[in-house]
Formats: C-alpha cells, structure tokens, sequence
C-alpha cells in the first residue's frame, strides 16, 4: 500500500496518461437456435467476427438473448438427445471467452421440455452454468435456481450491471432480480431477457404459462410495471422472440425514458443471415447508434428499423468513475471527495448526499479500496488536460 498525499496526486495528474470517455459498444446476439441446428458455421462466423472487432468497436459486453438452440432437450425428431445442437452453440460462444463479457439467458426452445419450462434445462446447466463463470472478474452472480445472472461491464467511464432473466420473468426470478438492483444502488443497468415485446408493444400475457401453468410468469407489460418502470437505474431492456425489429421509449416513475428493443432475425433466409445489432454508445454525443450487421454476408442492413440513431442523456446514467464530486467534470474538486470515499463510506455519504460512492471505485473491480488510486489519478489527469 502506497501513501498519497493530495500534493502527490496533484502532481500525478498533472503527468497522467488520458483516459477519455470514449464510444463503446454492445453487441445482441438473438435467437441463433436454427444456427445450431442447421448452419453452425454461420454461429460461429458471427461471435469470430466479435472476437475480431473487440478493439476496433470498444466492444464492452455481448448479450445472448435466448432461444439458444432449437430442440431443447428432445433432439431432432424428438430423440431425447439434443447434445449435438448444444455442443454447436458451445463451440460457437467459447470463442468469446477471455475476449469481452458475455452472457445467455434461456429461451422457450432450450428448456429440456418446451411444454414444461419448470423443469428447468439440464443442457444449459451443463454447458453454461455457473461454475463456468463464477471465476470470471465481470461475474456478479446466478439466481438459486443457476438460470438467471448478472454480469458488469465497463463503458465510456461508467460500470453497467446487466440482468439475465428467463421467460416471462416468473416472481421467483423478479425477485432475485429486484435484489440485484437493490445491492447495486445507481448503477446503470440494462435487462437482458427472451420474451418482453412484440410487433406492436411489450406482452400482454405470459406465453410460458400457456404450455406450463407451473411457471407463474408474468406479461412484458408486468415486467415494465414491477421491474422495469420503479427502479430509475434500468435504462434499457432487450428481448427476441418474436422474429421482428422494434424499438420503443417508455417513461420510468421519474419520468425518465426507457429504452425497450427487440431484434431477432431467425425467420430470415440461413435462419437469420448471419445477423446481429450493434450498439454503439456515444456519451459525448448524448446518444446510442443501432446498426444492424451480417457476419455471414459482411453487409449492413440499412433500413429504418435496422439503423437508427436514439437520443439518450448520459448524465441520467450517474457520474463518471473520477467524478466524485457529482458536478459533471473530473478536476481538483474531486480529489478531497475521492480521498474522503476512500476513507469513510459514512463521512462521504454526509458530505456528498447526492453522490454514490462508487464514482470512487476508478478501477472498476466493485469496491472502492486504495487500489483506486493509480486509476483515479490517471482520470484525474485526463480530466486536467
């Protein structure tokens, strides 16, 4: 442990590197269950082709949206052996590990049975359950049950919490994922799960109770309601399911805008072409680019519903990690805030009400301890230029 004085850390900034807040990218794999069954060299080309423009597109975190595989647990024919498929989607998803953050969540077809979800999907258990990303730094944790997870990701200066959630969201999970967001207080967070919206809205109903009345999920518009619209740090939910492009806003309890998107190509020719979205966040220009990408064919769709741009107040996201003062800028006024963070969690929240603590935690690992300090300095110097 090294000592700082804030002379020090003055002096430090003053020679530090830059540390921008720069554009990054989220990337949304939907619906690749026709990929596994019959074209899995087009999965493969589109998480190669992520792995390959992890640098260039900042990409921060890949989403799976669920719908896996086709056949579940039957196999094709209804063999009662679908190991071939999973396999597909195995070899297919572990090119992204030790690249960026990822995560899956299960859809209707990948439960072991899809005429009763709760008895759950021993395939995905197998292959991507938690022992496989319990070791992983960007982990934050499964659901009792191992089907639902969080993971964070770093982005333009911010840490984000995402929530993958199973079907229709049952109580059990809404409550895991509630707890979450509790433990996370102001952190950014993004819902990622299959079954939310569809051509014209979000679901009216549950479509997983219709084939188990054991599941007790609940409707996109209740999602919205209990999850969604009284937790302001959730800004944006993505879905799949339905093979549709829609993109909606949606106002919070604050009054705030919720960003609600579904991508899922599987109707398509190759049982989706190969395609995937992109989004690219720009905080400097207070907005989020959609483009919509074919690794299969390396072409761009570029129609209304598949490249748009969507207007988004970054500040609503909280300060940037360096600002611990809360006003907007990184620069001499946070170093007494970061120092007083540091060493009181409860002196800090007196003196920075409106502030959360974790703007102090520079190095993104989830606590704020003097291993902050090398981080904090290098953004303070940023800040300083």
């Amino acid at each position: 442990m090294r000592p700082y004085s804030l002379a020090m850390l003055v002096i430090l900034a003053i020679a530090g590197h830059a540390v921008g807040e720069e554009d990054f990218s989220i990337i949304l794999l939907p619906d690749t269950q026709k990929y596994a069954e019959s074209y899995p060299e087009i999965f493969v080309s589109q998480t190669e082709w992520i792995v390959n423009n992890v640098d260039a597109l900042h990409i921060a975190f890949v989403t799976h949206l669920g719908d896996i595989v086709e056949h579940g647990g039957f196999g094709p024919g209804g063999n009662g052996d679908n190991s071939v498929e999973w396999d597909r989607a195995n070899a297919a998803l572990s090119m992204l590990d030790g690249h960026v953050p990822w995560g899956l969540v299960l859809g209707n077809h990948d439960f072991d049975l899809w005429y009763a979800p709760s008895a759950g999907s021993q395939y995905f258990l197998e292959r991507f359950g938690a022992p496989r990303f319990t070791d992983q730094p960007w982990f934050g944790g499964w659901s009792p049950d191992g089907y639902n997870a969080a993971q964070f990701f770093v982005g333009g200066g911010r840490r984000f919490l995402n929530l993958h959630l199973v079907p229709d969201v049952p109580p059990w999970a809404l409550a895991w994922a509630q707890s979450m967001i509790d433990s996370n207080p102001g952190v950014p967070t993004m819902i990622s799960t299959h079954i939310y919206m569809k051509e014209n809205g979000r679901t009216r109903f549950p479509y997983m109770n219709m084939y188990d009345p054991n599941w007790g999920g609940i409707s996109g518009n209740a999602i919205f309601e209990q999850l969604v619209k009284p937790n302001p740090q959730v800004f944006l939910v993505v879905c799949g399911h339905i093979a549709f492009e829609r993109f909606q806003p949606s106002l919070n309890n604050l009054g705030q805008p919720v960003l609600e998107m579904l991508t899922d190509y599987q109707l398509r020719p190759l049982g989706g072409n190969g395609l995937l979205r992109i989004l690219r966040f720009s905080p400097s220009a207070n907005a989020i680019y959609a483009s919509t990408y074919s690794t299969w064919y390396q072409t761009f769709e570029t129609d209304d519903d598949s490249e748009f741009t969507i207007s988004l107040d970054f500040a609503r996201l909280g300060p940037v990690a360096g600002d611990t003062n809360c006003d907007g800028s990184i620069d001499f006024g946070d170093i007494d805030p970061f120092v007083l963070a540091l060493s009181s969690a409860d002196d800090y929240a007196v003196a920075f009400p409106n502030c959360r603590r974790y703007t102090a935690d520079c190095d993104f690992n989830g606590q704020v301890d003097f291993m902050d300090i090398d981080a904090f300095v290098a953004r303070l110097g940023a800040g300083l230029r």
